[in-house]
């Protein structure tokens, strides 16, 4: 629809769960979530792919784990997103990559991690994990950030609280996030650089989910 609320159109007609929409960088295209597959289980999602007018719709996944959290490359023709398995009797969340056309899927993070967000370049992609068997405790998930290629790897948060609600600046060079802020126990806004200096708080009250502004 027009963003005054007009010529509202249905893009999904199917009866299954259809949610989280995401328009690709390009503006050509939509991808979201669906239950199509399995529409009596809610929870088996896969991430499907239509043109602006809710044409063409296709399937990007189709694995046997729950998904979620797509996120597309700058490019407009490739995904990261969650999978959702089990293995040695606990939860798992793995990143993955896929093409648009569900070509050339690769496993990207392999252990516990979400939320990745691909850089304004699309040389690298920020995510959160809380690798290792201690993960939930004392707040030891934190914001990585690795090569677009799977190649590198580093943390950039090592604070004593979770760090979540990631966004990139539009020139690529820092982060903006938020976590419990210092001296008290409500969760405020920081910002660092890509390569992990100069973090600072820039809020002084409870604030939630950072967004830049476009310059």
């Amino acid at each position: 629809m027009r963003s005054a609320g007009q010529e509202q159109t249905n893009l999904s007609r199917d009866e299954a769960g259809d949610f989280n929409p995401e328009w690709s960088p390009d503006g050509s295209r939509i991808v979201f979530l669906s239950t199509r597959l399995a529409p009596e289980r809610f929870y088996d999602t896969d991430i499907f792919v239509m043109n602006r007018d809710g044409s063409s719709v296709s399937l990007v996944t189709d694995g046997p784990d729950q998904v979620g959290a797509p996120s597309w490359s700058p490019k407009s023709d490739a995904v990261a997103y969650v999978s959702f398995c089990c293995g040695d009797a606990i939860s798992r969340e793995e990143i993955f990559l896929v093409n648009i056309d569900g070509s050339g899927r690769k496993l990207f993070v392999p252990d516990l991690a979400s939320n990745p967000e691909w850089s304004p370049k699309g040389d690298a992609i920020a995510f959160y994990a809380c690798p290792g068997p201690n993960c939930g405790e004392n707040g030891a998930g934190g914001i990585y950030i690795k090569s677009a290629d799977g190649t590198g790897g580093k943390q950039l948060t090592a604070s004593p609280y979770d760090t979540q609600s990631f966004r990139w600046s539009p020139d690529g060079t820092k982060l903006a996030y938020q976590a419990l802020g210092t001296g008290d126990d409500k969760v405020h806004l920081f910002v660092l650089n890509t390569d992990g200096s100069n973090p600072r708080e820039i809020s002084d009250r409870l604030s939630l989910n950072p967004v830049w502004s476009p310059r």
